[in-house]
């Protein structure tokens, strides 16, 4: 389905509630069709209206 198959749930901790949100990592090739797929039927989500794009790796986070 995709170049890449890493996405699934992170549960963010150390605040009085934990929060769980979903994360997909994707490439340059990844179809923009296939993400709205995982989007609506893996997930069961409407479209996001908000999309974070986190570039470069390890040696860029203090």
């Amino acid at each position: 389905l995709f170049p890449t198959d890493a996405y699934g749930t992170i549960e963010f901790q150390g605040a009085p509630h934990p929060y769980k949100a979903q994360y997909l990592r994707l490439t340059v090739e990844s179809n923009p069709a296939d993400i709205m797929d995982l989007f609506e039927s893996v997930w069961n989500v409407p479209a996001p209206k908000l999309i974070i794009t986190v570039h470069g790796g390890m040696t860029d986070f203090e």
